[in-house]
């Protein structure tokens, strides 16, 4: 299977990368993880994420891990296992992790936590000036589990459901208020046809009076229609947000005090 798009996750902090690079690998293996989720377990902080941690915890979710210091023959082996992560030193500046999804002799093809970067390849040369040799190579094996994407939220349709007496009602209006429209058209057209031409005052006043009242009616339905949109509006907006607010309780301290570029934690 090749890693493509649909594999890719972006860091969302500055010392992220090692948290995305593991989620990617384990994207491709069909199980997703939360950053959130990812970072309590390696222990992620302010310094970023060690290289024994990632092994650590692939190892822990079932993965044979192997790290080792390689050099640029290591992408001379015929069976060698992509993905993998490895350690650089970015334009000399800061450490951070690539995935390695694939090599050709010219190229090494990396996905980049960097979301600026996202999937690209490098030249060789340029590989190995960044490239300071760690590698951390990952295979899981029978003890591997696959954990499917789950939400904390509730789906929009659950929502929708839990609210069908309301949305039930808004439906009955808007077809009572289309249906009186489709009646008003009828009479406007019988009375241009008919009750005109042929002089039949009498009924042409009772018919008028009758849709006037009808009309009225429209009216109501119409402002009901409109009271009970807001009020299923208001519903579902602070079912959402209810449900967001408990999510945000359920994250361990540890995930707003660890960020590099917020100050939650006094």
């Amino acid at each position: 299977m090749k890693f493509s798009k649909r594999h890719y996750r972006a860091q969302v902090d500055s010392k992220d990368c090692g948290v995305a690079a593991l989620a990617m690998v384990l994207e491709y293996y069909n199980s997703h993880y939360s950053l959130a989720e990812l970072r309590e377990m390696l222990g992620t902080t302010e310094n970023g994420t060690t290289a024994f941690s990632i092994v650590s915890v692939a190892n822990e979710l079932g993965f044979d891990t192997e790290a080792i210091y390689a050099d640029i023959s290591l992408f001379d082996i015929e069976d060698i296992k992509f993905p993998f992560i490895v350690h650089i030193n970015k334009n000399n500046k800061f450490y951070h992790y690539y995935v390695i999804i694939g090599s050709d002799k010219k190229y090494i093809y990396i996905a980049d936590p960097d979301p600026l970067i996202k999937l690209s390849k490098l030249t060789k040369e340029q590989f190995l000036a960044e490239w300071r040799g760690i590698t951390i190579l990952l295979k899981p094996n029978h003890e591997y589990k696959i954990k499917r994407k789950k939400t904390s939220f509730p789906s929009l349709f659950t929502l929708l459901f839990n609210q069908k007496k309301l949305i039930f009602l808004i439906i009955l209006l808007t077809l009572a208020v289309n249906f009186i429209n489709i009646i008003g058209s009828y009479y406007l057209k019988r009375v241009i046809d008919s009750y005109i031409p042929k002089g039949e005052l009498d009924f042409l006043n009772l018919m008028s009076i009758s849709l006037i009242v009808i009309y009225l009616m429209q009216q109501f339905f119409v402002f009901g229609q409109g009271v009970l949109i807001t009020v299923l509006s208001q519903i579902l907006s602070k079912n959402i947000m209810l449900s967001y607010i408990a999510h945000l309780f359920k994250l361990p301290l540890s995930f707003f005090c660890n960020k590099k570029n917020w100050r939650y934690c006094l």
